[in-house]
């Protein structure tokens, strides 16, 4: 996994000159139907302004009582893939027959040198979270984690988990997310959590898909407050699909960035059902949130359908957070219509904080070309899931975005050798 750094000032510039060359359009206009018929092609990625659709969609408000009360979903506990990992040129696997999953490594750390940063360091606390059991055996558990004022939150597939930061750490609550999302989301299930604390609303937001075979929803809660044991969430299923835009598909690996004005969601599209029934990936989806409109109950989304597409891998939209205060969005992904891929493809999303935001076209960052083998992690770990199971890294795409100070950091899984190049592999 390689660190990148964008220069922000200079993104910006090369952005303006693209939206400059063409009218952004209405987020309300009309566009040509996009949704796949059954074994298409994959799409050329598009080469203009992506026309947006605009849409509400209403609220349910619970408290956190109410929520932990809801009746929980039949689960079934052998291991298995949460929802099955969609891979590029590939049909989407069936669950998993792997074994029960590994203890996991009880050695204790390396002896930290605060000295050297390149060692690693030695821990002044430590909280256990969630843990392989907790998944109840799905593989990748897809952890995650966020930081407050006062608590942390993680979440793992099946599992959110609240504890306080100071010493002795109180679990605040443990719930499976079947019944966090209760009526919320179809009863098929949930994967793919994030979760993000926003210091500029001091809200919790927490993101997820649910997993019917096509049609499914992107998941969105937000807390109405900083304590974790006091909130109460406001729940919203933004369908990911809608008549004559990718009607029918599944919309999978859901991708969020929260920055003062919006919310920019990606999600990698595959065939599902009719009318696209199939099981291969199609292009990658952006959803842009009106932030101000998530603290209410009545949430304005407009979607932008087609946004990107892969001839050599998936084209995975990372929305990005920011930490400095902007009057645009961003989005990022690796251009994965090149072999080797050898730019970054950056967006910038205008007017966010309104119900018609637009989104520019394109414009490629070059970066080293990734002569590594697409996915990176090649050998197995004895900590995972059965030793005969490598760490899970699906493929090239990019771990979050950040802007911070002008500059956009992002960290881009590829194969590099011991020397961190990877030419020649």
């Amino acid at each position: 996994m390689n660190a990148r750094i964008l220069s922000l000032p200079i993104v910006v510039g090369a952005l303006l000159l693209v939206c400059a060359r063409s009218a952004a359009p209405s987020a309300h206009a009309s566009s040509p139907p996009k949704g796949p018929a059954a074994g298409s092609a994959l799409p050329g990625a598009p080469t203009g302004d992506v026309t947006g659709v605009s849409m509400t969609v209403q609220g349910t408000t619970m408290t956190l009582a109410e929520l932990l009360s809801q009746p929980a979903r039949p689960q079934n506990r052998a291991p298995r893939e949460a929802a099955p990992r969609r891979r590029f040129g590939a049909p989407r696997a069936g669950g998993s027959t792997e074994s029960t999953p590994a203890a996991g490594d009880t050695s204790a750390p390396a002896a930290g040198n605060e000295n050297n940063p390149t060692l690693a360091q030695s821990p002044a606390d430590e909280i256990l979270g969630l843990t392989m059991p907790d998944t109840a055996g799905y593989v990748p558990p897809d952890t995650m984690g966020a930081v407050g004022p006062t608590q942390f939150l993680f979440s793992v597939n099946t599992n959110l988990r609240a504890y306080n930061k100071n010493v002795p750490h109180t679990q605040i609550f443990d719930t499976e997310e079947s019944i966090f999302w209760g009526a919320t989301a179809n009863p098929a299930g949930v994967s793919d959590t994030h979760v993000r604390y926003d210091r500029a609303t001091q809200r919790w937001f927490i993101t997820e898909i649910d997993v019917p075979a096509g049609d499914n929803h992107i998941l969105l809660a937000v807390s109405s407050g900083p304590d974790l044991s006091t909130a109460s969430w406001t729940q919203f299923a933004i369908p990911a699909t809608a008549v004559g835009h990718d009607q029918g598909c599944f919309a999978d690996y859901d991708t969020p960035g929260i920055d003062q004005n919006a919310i920019y969601i990606g999600a990698n599209m595959f065939q599902g059902i009719a009318p696209c029934a199939g099981n291969n990936y199609l292009h990658t989806n952006l959803y842009v949130i009106q932030k101000s409109s998530a603290l209410t109950l009545t949430l304005h989304v407009t979607s932008f359908y087609n946004v990107a597409s892969g001839t050599v891998g998936i084209a995975t939209i990372q929305g990005v957070d920011s930490v400095d205060a902007l009057s645009t969005g961003f989005a990022v992904a690796v251009k994965e219509t090149e072999s080797p891929p050898s730019h970054l493809n950056v967006w910038t999303i205008g007017s966010p904080a309104t119900i018609t935001p637009t989104l520019s076209a394109p414009t490629a960052v070059t970066i080293s070309p990734e002569n590594g083998t697409n996915g990176g992690v090649l050998t197995k770990n004895n900590v995972t899931a059965g030793s005969s199971r490598p760490m899970d890294d699906i493929d090239d795409r990019l771990f979050a975005a950040t802007i911070r100070n002008g500059h956009l950091w992002t960290a881009h899984n590829i194969a590099v050798n011991s020397s961190g190049s990877s030419n020649g592999l």
